[in-house]
């Protein structure tokens, strides 16, 4: 009697376990997201402080900077010749 009543128990409490953690997984993605939209801000207005000279010193025209502070790929991935200066 004691197992059945404890497996109705834990049939109960499985559903509210489940949407604990759903909701909590749903708002770490909702904060990771914004870190991320953050730092690419961050990112973008950094390079738009930069001046043409600059900006070609490093391989990026000015309408490369969003495309540039928005993708995964490194600047020195790209130009060998700034590896391990960027």
């Amino acid at each position: 009697m004691t197992q059945i009543i404890l497996t109705a128990n834990s049939f109960l409490l499985r559903p509210i376990s489940e949407a604990i953690i759903f909701i909590t997984n749903f708002f770490a993605s909702v904060l990771i997201a914004s870190r991320t939209r953050r730092a690419h801000r961050a990112t973008e207005r950094e390079l738009h402080m930069l001046s043409d000279a600059e900006l070609h010193d490093i391989g990026i025209t000015r309408g490369d900077i969003r495309y540039v502070a928005r993708t995964t790929e490194t600047i020195a991935n790209v130009n060998p010749n700034l590896r391990e200066w960027v």
